[in-house]
């Protein structure tokens, strides 16, 4: 059986920043997908060889904004957003001369969004102090694709236990 591997890749980001005022902008957003496709042998029996398929689909977004002001006239600031969206599906097969069977992959999703902002004032020359706030959410989630249909309460629990989602947040710094 021929092995080998395929990989196709996009990747775009698109940058705007400027000046409000006082006050500087600046936001990105990047954008990365990838295609791999890769072929093992897996054959057993010389009579009947086989084929291992495994395809990945991988898709990133990652976008911040900021604004900010220097330290002028003993003070600064600054405000920001960040998101990233990343999608991955995972599918396998084994493949004959005849049939092509699925086995189990896998999905995951990631969305994470973040605010923060900053305070800076100098306290003298060549002395500056900062202080500053963080909140993040994250959504995580994943499934089993291809997965066997439940036949029995046992595949119907360990098929339930394949798939996860999970939200979290957190602030920084952190409350007493």
């Amino acid at each position: 059986m021929q092995e080998g591997a395929t990989s196709d890749y996009l990747m775009g980001q698109l940058v705007l920043s400027g000046r409000i005022g006082p006050a500087r902008l600046r936001s990105t957003t990047g954008f990365v997908r990838q295609e791999l496709e890769e072929l093992y042998d897996a054959t057993i029996d010389p009579e009947a060889p086989r084929r291992f398929s495994q395809e990945n689909h991988t898709e990133m977004i990652a976008h911040e904004t900021r604004v900010w002001q220097p330290v002028t006239n003993g003070f600064g600031w600054l405000v920001g957003a960040s998101y990233t969206h990343n999608h991955t599906v995972l599918r396998r097969s084994f493949e004959d001369n005849l049939l092509r069977k699925a086995t189990t992959g896998v999905r995951n999703i990631i969305d994470e969004m973040t605010l923060y902002s900053e305070v800076s004032l100098r306290l003298r020359r060549g002395l500056t102090a900062t202080a500053g706030g963080r909140f993040t959410y994250s959504r995580l989630s994943g499934s089993g694709q291809d997965v066997m249909p439940a036949a029995s309460p046992a595949m119907a629990s360990l098929r339930a236990q394949m798939t996860a989602d999970r939200d979290t947040s957190t602030v920084l710094p952190p409350s007493p």
